[in-house]
């Protein structure tokens, strides 16, 4: 008789889903990780070293704690895996689907504001012209509590460096096609310029991006104009191309 095959176990790894921010508790900061497709938070006190997340759960100067989840984002965590996080949010993927890339807010008021924000304005985007270089979204959002939380989104190709050098012009192209339709993007650089299955151009991350001429929301952060005008795009944009 033959030996069976045997498949090796793979191991749960620990993977951060947000940048290190405020704890709830005084001095502490904390960060929300995925473990085997479930959230967990991990919380320090201020000044202690960022901790090893090969050493999950067992922490000797951290505390960690599962985060509870309704019934419909735990199946839709079930079904994806990290894919990245950036300031307001983390990026998911599933397989098999039409919008296989998941965005969902970080945990907090403000980042949910945001995430509300760009799903906003992706689909007035796409409601007014659908062959604008922007990332196509699935019309439906996703919810939790009857609150938008995040949006699925079609996958692009990232462009490296020299790719992003030598398409300068097809790039300048496209961004002043998002301006003659009267929208400005608010965070023009390298990671949010991606290709498209065709070799399009196409933006994506219009969380800080509005209608030209417009004003931006409270809840922006400080950092950035109160206004949306495409000048800005352009300082940006010769800031990532000098």
């Amino acid at each position: 008789m033959p030996p069976r095959e045997t498949h090796p176990v793979v191991q749960a790894v620990a993977q951060a889903i947000t940048p290190p921010q405020r704890a709830e508790t005084t001095h502490h900061i904390g960060i929300i990780v995925d473990y085997n497709q479930r959230p967990f938070s991990i919380t320090w006190q201020r000044g202690n070293q960022y901790p090893n997340l090969d050493a999950f759960p067992t922490f000797t100067d951290a505390t960690v704690n599962p985060i509870s989840q309704t019934a419909s984002m735990r199946e839709l965590w079930t079904q994806s895996v990290t894919f990245g996080y950036g300031s307001c949010g983390s990026v998911r993927i599933q397989d098999n689907v039409c919008f296989p890339i998941i965005k969902l807010a970080h945990s907090n008021t403000g980042f949910m504001q945001m995430i509300q924000h760009e799903f906003a304005l992706l689909t007035s985007m796409a409601l007014l012209d659908s062959s604008l270089p922007v990332v196509q979204v699935d019309q439906q959002p996703i919810l939790e509590n009857g609150e938008i939380c995040g949006f699925r989104m079609k996958r692009l190709s990232e462009m490296c460096r020299s790719s992003l050098i030598s398409r300068k012009s097809d790039i300048q192209d496209a961004l002043q096609r998002l301006h003659s339709a009267g929208f400005c993007h608010g965070d023009i650089k390298g990671n949010n310029i991606m290709e498209d299955e065709a070799g399009r151009i196409i933006f994506i991350d219009f969380g800080l991006g509005g209608r030209i001429g417009s004003d931006a929301p409270e809840f922006f952060p400080r950092r950035v104009p109160r206004h949306f005008t495409a000048e800005h795009d352009w300082d940006l944009f010769d800031k990532e191309f000098l």
